[in-house]
């Protein structure tokens, strides 16, 4: 019921035109954010574990080396266009 009275009412209870059907926002996640979520979901998750904290350990502190590199390049590409 909410969600119906928020994509057919505006605020002031007047029904919307039938030109705009669509919601005014987006009314779901994006696929890239819904999948980040559930990734970091896991990877928490796999950390609490005793079999699992010491591999998440090694691989976050392997890979926090090389941020600054991917944050140069980022940098290089937004001055390069």
């Amino acid at each position: 019921m909410l969600i119906a009275n928020l994509l057919f009412f505006q605020p002031d209870g007047q029904k919307t035109s039938s030109k705009r059907s669509r919601a005014p926002v987006a009314m779901s996640a994006s696929y890239t954010s819904t999948k980040s979520e559930e990734m970091i979901t896991l990877l928490r998750t796999l950390h609490n574990l005793d079999a699992w904290n010491q591999h998440i350990n090694s691989f976050l502190c392997s890979h926090l080396s090389k941020i600054p590199d991917m944050v140069a390049e980022k940098t290089r590409n937004l001055t390069v266009s």
